[in-house]
């Protein structure tokens, strides 16, 4: 899956690969009532591309959203601990 967001390629195929998630996604209004909110679970993949920025990819969904890193910092620190210490360094013990 490729994607361009702010004159940047994207592309699922070409990047690493780090782990698959689950998030919480607010359904857009158009598929819903007005003044109604509704999200579901959708199971992304996160990767790191080529040049080192972090997006997901929305399986269900089929789309790619870029992530800012203390996004994904969060992600991996909570979900994948030695992978997040490989690409950002040590931590303090705690």
């Amino acid at each position: 899956m490729k994607k361009i967001i702010n004159e940047l390629l994207y592309d699922t195929e070409k990047s690493e690969f780090l782990l698959f998630f689950r998030k919480k996604v607010k359904v857009s209004p158009v598929f819903t009532r007005p003044n109604y909110s509704f999200e579901h679970w959708s199971e992304m993949e996160l990767y790191k591309s080529s040049g080192g920025r972090f997006f997901a990819y929305a399986k269900n969904t089929k789309t790619i959203v870029a992530l800012e890193v203390a996004e994904a910092r969060a992600i991996l620190g909570e979900l994948n601990p030695d992978k997040y210490i490989e690409l950002f360094g040590g931590v303090t013990e705690a």
